[in-house]
């Protein structure tokens, strides 16, 4: 294992921020991606952090897997809702234009909502939630993945031995007055992959009940680790609560965003989905 080295958020930002531009970000989206690894870092949040700086993002923008030019495009829009396309541009980026859009809606209007297909991997749903508390609103975050045909590695269904969804995260993050705000950040799925791929990366085992490998048995193996299990763990554990809630985020990501195409008879979803939404707390308060 390598060994660790601690340098400050503001040295990591930095360094990050150049390296960001070097492989095509804009300066406006290198903010996107480098503020979400930092708050998942100094809460602890390890596995979502900046531990995923080079795999997950600049791997994936230098190989050409993520457009850094992209450009997001409304494709709908109401004063309370809109649906977007993000052209294959980083989620990080997507979900914090999404998250802002929301939030403008909803010091309109009350409540903003905004779906978004056609993005990547978002980091740590929580961020984003969190983003609408700074302005005294509700904030929600969802991303969701449906492989039509079945992957390699996912959340199987209730039933089922074929890897069909990614973890299907949510979050949900709300005001306390002078308390520190609740924020809610979880996946649908028993362990998030990047928690799995933590444990891989440091030699260590996994719980039994985490994972299950490509036959079916219940592994401590995290490099065996092919089906993952639903929140609730097995059939008889109420697997079927973690299933049916990667259900609702895939319902309000995908499918609101459009995100889910018809290909020779079964639905396929290409890239990650997410939904944003901010709601202002004063519309349940008496004037």
């Amino acid at each position: 294992m390598t060994e660790q080295q601690f340098i400050s958020a503001e040295e990591f930002r930095e360094f990050a921020r150049k390296v960001l531009v070097q492989v095509g970000l804009s300066r406006d989206d290198v903010v996107d991606v480098v503020e979400p690894l930092v708050y998942a870092s100094l809460r602890g949040i390890d596995t979502h952090g900046v531990r995923n700086f080079k795999s997950y993002y600049v791997d994936t923008l230098v190989d050409g897997s993520i457009d850094p030019q992209a450009t997001i495009d409304v494709e709908f829009e109401t004063p309370m809702s809109a649906r977007a396309n993000g052209r294959n541009g980083p989620g990080l980026v997507a979900a914090a234009w999404g998250m802002r859009l929301a939030m403008e809606k909803a010091s309109a209007s009350g409540a903003g909502m905004v779906s978004i297909r056609n993005s990547n991997h978002l980091g740590a749903a929580g961020y984003f939630a969190y983003l609408a508390v700074e302005d005294d609103m509700i904030g929600v975050s969802m991303s969701g993945h449906l492989y039509g045909d079945g992957t390699a590695r996912g959340m199987a269904p209730v039933f089922s031995l074929q890897p069909m969804f990614g973890t299907n995260p949510f979050a949900v993050a709300i005001p306390c007055q002078k308390q520190p705000p609740y924020v809610l950040d979880m996946s649908t799925s028993v362990v998030p992959v990047n928690r799995v791929e933590f444990a891989r990366d440091r030699g260590e085992s996994i719980p039994i009940g985490w994972c299950l490998d490509s036959e079916g048995n219940p592994t401590a193996d995290p490099a065996a680790a092919q089906i993952y299990l639903p929140l609730g763990g097995a059939r008889d554990t109420g697997g079927h609560k973690g299933f049916g809630l990667a259900m609702i985020v895939e319902t309000m990501t995908a499918l609101l965003s459009a995100g889910w195409a018809e290909e020779d008879g079964s639905y396929a979803q290409d890239k990650i989905a997410h939904f944003l939404g901010a709601f202002r707390i004063d519309l349940f308060r008496d004037p």
